[in-house]
């Protein structure tokens, strides 16, 4: 095993970790930044329905 391939294995091993560390973020805090609007938008939708079978039931 040469240098070259030891370096080359380093960078494929860094390039993987970077990748998934990137997905761990986009998977955890990403989502939880965003499911605030979420449950927000959800009651909001809620609420729209909730609205909606009122006047139809009138």
């Amino acid at each position: 095993m040469s240098k070259w391939s030891f370096k080359h294995m380093n960078n494929i091993f860094y390039w993987n970790y970077c990748k998934s560390m990137k997905m761990v973020y986009q998977s955890t805090v990403v989502p939880l930044y965003e499911t605030k609007d979420f449950i927000k938008k959800m009651a909001y939708l809620k609420s729209s329905i909730q609205l909606a079978i009122e006047i139809t039931k009138h």
